[in-house]
Order: C-alpha cells, then sequence, then structure tokens
C-alpha cells in the first residue's frame, strides 16, 4: 500500500510497448467490483492496421484505486463489466499519478407488458413503476435493467399476477384474474386513467387523420417499425381480442436522402419525377395483410414498410399497440 492505493506494476502486458518507457502512472476506480480495464492497441502487418482491444487490469472489490504503470501520452481505454454499459474514453497519462474515477450505468432493456384487462397497475421487484411520476397500467411498455426482475401486477380486489422475466423483450400474461387480496399495501386506491384508450377504435377513431397531441395522449404498447425490416412483435392474437395499430403521424420513412422522397405512415407522397412514393404502413397476421387500423384475424402479429425493396431506404416509425377489450 502506498498513499492508500492498491499498487500494481504491469510489467509488459502487450506485445510491442516492450521497446517503450513506463515512465508514468494512472490511478483508476470505478463504481463496480472487478471492472475489466482494456487499452486500445494498433498492430500495423504487411501495411494493415488492426486494432485491438488488450486488458491491462480489473478493480478492487473493495472499490479502491487500481494504480497503472503505463507510457506517458494519451491512451484510449474501455471499462467493461457485464450487465453495464461500457464506457470508452481517452485518458493522459503523466509522471504524476492522475486519480480518475467512473461510473458504469447498467444496461437497459424495453420490456412489452401484455396484459388484456383493465385496471393493473405494474411494479417490479416490489416498487409501483412510474412514468414521469405516475403509475403505469398494463398493457405498456417498460424500461428496466437487464437482469432477473420480478413483473408484479396489482389490481383492488383481486391477486396479484406475478412474472418473474429474464432478458425477455415481450411478456404475455394470460392469467385470468381471480378475486382475492393483494400483497401489496397501498395508502390508497390509485385510479387509473387513460384519456384516449376509451375511444372506439372500430368506429369513432379516424385513422387516415389524427394530430400527434392525440397519439402521445393514447396509453399501449410502443414498438419501432424501421423501413428496411419486418418487426415481430410476438403478440399473439386470438378470436377474444383485437389491438388498434396507431402509427405516430410525424415519424417519417423514405426511399432516399432527398426530402421529396419522405412519406408517413399513409405512405402516400407526390413528388415530381415518379408519381406517387407507397411505403405504407402495414400488418400481417398469419397470411391476411393489411394496412394501420384495427386488426382483422388471428395468429401472430407482424409489422412492417409495405414497399423495402430498396437499399437506400432509411427512418423508423413509432407504433402505439392499443388492446381492445375483449368482446364476451
Amino acid at each position: 500500500m502506498r498513499n492508500g492505493l492498491v499498487v500494481l506494476l504491469l510489467l509488459c502486458p502487450w506485445t510491442g510497448w516492450a521497446e517503450l518507457s513506463y515512465d508514468g502512472m494512472i490511478a483508476i476506480k470505478s463504481n463496480k467490483p472487478d471492472t475489466i480495464i482494456q487499452v486500445r492497441k494498433e498492430i500495423t502487418s504487411e501495411g494493415k492496421v488492426t486494432q485491438l482491444w488488450i486488458n491491462i487490469g480489473t478493480t478492487s472489490k473493495d472499490g479502491s484505486y487500481l494504480l497503472l504503470k503505463m507510457p506517458v501520452g494519451v491512451h484510449r481505454i474501455k471499462l467493461s463489466k457485464d450487465g453495464y454499459l461500457p464506457i470508452i474514453t481517452n485518458i493522459t497519462v503523466d509522471k504524476k499519478i492522475n486519480k480518475i474515477e467512473y461510473e458504469l450505468d447498467k444496461e437497459m432493456n424495453d420490456i412489452n407488458i401484455i396484459f388484456l384487462h383493465e385496471g393493473w397497475q405494474v411494479y417490479v421487484d416490489g416498487n409501483p413503476y412510474l412514468d414521469d411520476d405516475k403509475p403505469v397500467f398494463a398493457p405498456a411498455s417498460i424500461m428496466v435493467s437487464k437482469e432477473k426482475h420480478e413483473i408484479r401486477l396489482v389490481k383492488g380486489g383481486f391477486n396479484d399476477i406475478v412474472k418473474r422475466i429474464n432478458g425477455e423483450d415481450t411478456v404475455e400474461i394470460k392469467d385470468e384474474p381471480i378475486r382475492g387480496k393483494s400483497t401489496i399495501k397501498k395508502k390508497k386506491e390509485i385510479k387509473e386513467t387513460k384519456k384516449e384508450n376509451t375511444t372506439n377504435f372500430t368506429n369513432s377513431f379516424d385513422f387516415e387523420n389524427y394530430s400527434i397531441e392525440q397519439w402521445n395522449n393514447i396509453s399501449g404498447i410502443t414498438v419501432i417499425v424501421s423501413s428496411k425490416s419486418t418487426l415481430d412483435t410476438k403478440i399473439n392474437i386470438d378470436e377474444t381480442h383485437k389491438f388498434a395499430i396507431v402509427p405516430n403521424p410525424d415519424d417519417r420513412w423514405a426511399s432516399s436522402p432527398d426530402p421529396l422522397h419522405e412519406c408517413n405512415y399513409r405512405g402516400l407522397k407526390n413528388y415530381p419525377h415518379n408519381g406517387k412514393f407507397t411505403m405504407a404502413l402495414c400488418y400481417k397476421v398469419n397470411n391476411f395483410i393489411e394496412q394501420y387500423g384495427v386488426t382483422k384475424g388471428t395468429g401472430r402479429l407482424i409489422l412492417f414498410a409495405n414497399d423495402n425493396k430498396y437499399d437506400d431506404n432509411r427512418g423508423n416509425i413509432r407504433v402505439k399497440l392499443v388492446p381492445i377489450p375483449f368482446s364476451k
């Protein structure tokens, strides 16, 4: 121990630096133990330059600094740990010891929770999941770290519905509600507020003409559809329910960098030299293909751009999937 630091002398951790002078030192600490530290090294062979990441150390379990002996100069380093976002940055190594602290953030994952009964609040690991400090009700899209979690759906007068997840991006819950008592003690009952979900999507909603304000107020599962690929929503539609497919009216696809070639989910855009551009948003349920709107048929729900054959297609359109209540 010297000056409260853990000293680690790396004599020659990678080939090609043996001729350099290790006349500098740097002290690195991470908020997570066992963080791997690597430095980027360029190797030239037969005129071709290859970049490699070389391990030079691992942060300690007790949270103390890791002291690395390195050549003076600027180096590109990477800090990484499973389940956390890597940090890639430049450091400057001097003859005096510089201390640097880094904080790794957890990797996050968007999860779609599909449950087609109203009024069920979402809890994650025993805590209410909030969006802008407001409670979230299923069905919903939530963001959690990429690790094991307990998803609990809670509604007054019913037993909780519990699912445990580990990296899934869609959780479809088919459990039927059972009358009983929740294990979650709430100070007062939270009433679910959903403005647009009371809309009669099968009759009164105009899928050809609605505002971004209307879209923002709709509560549902949000997915992203690229102009270049199909999207498997992992939602299985049966004869007991349907979904309203509501694209963001302000998002755009395009068939080239030319702004004249842009279109929204409706895919109808006149431009001077080639008539109409028809890359509209469509869905497929088994062999049934239709444009945005209320789903028809039963089977797996797939979303796609109906004309994505061009290599230079670009853009994404966000789509809200809103379950329509069971018809019994």
